[in-house]
């Protein structure tokens, strides 16, 4: 009896082990997304015009010439109770890809922004204008597509 008990707990464990590995490969081929949302400010004479061209310039400068990058959304709170979000979200191939992206984004930032001084006066207004965030990692779920 005993050893029926410990050949049937081998057999769950194992069970266990080949699902979680099938689950972590199907996990695997999903694109992942990052989800950053900003809670936005309105600092005193601060102008939404300029909000919008500091996040244009470092779209172009950082985000389209990533190739890690495969898609980024960016949308602004429409409608309900906080119109203070706006959230960014950003795919990505792999985790590799993901973990990778952020290195080339500092390259990229530095090589737009060649000296200290000007990533200081770049990073100043910008933060001006954010009071924070939070990120979330996602995996797609590609058999749900519409």
């Amino acid at each position: 009896m005993k050893h029926i008990t410990v050949l049937l707990m081998l057999g769950f464990v194992a069970v266990l082990f080949s699902s979680g590995s099938a689950f972590a490969q199907a996990q695997n081929n999903d694109h992942l997304f990052v989800s950053s949302t900003f809670k936005t400010a309105t600092p005193e004479g601060g102008r939404l015009t300029e909000r919008d061209s500091l996040l244009e310039i470092y779209h172009k400068q950082v985000t389209e010439k990533n190739p890690l990058v495969l898609s980024q959304r960016v949308m602004q709170h429409f409608y309900g109770h906080d119109s203070h979000d706006m959230v960014f979200v950003t795919e990505y191939k792999n985790w590799a890809d993901l973990d990778a992206a952020g290195t080339k984004d500092t390259e990229l930032f530095e090589k737009y922004w060649a000296d200290d001084a000007s990533r200081r006066q770049y990073n100043r207004m910008f933060n001006k204008y954010f009071a924070g965030h939070s990120d979330e990692i996602y995996s797609e779920k590609t058999k749900l597509r519409k």
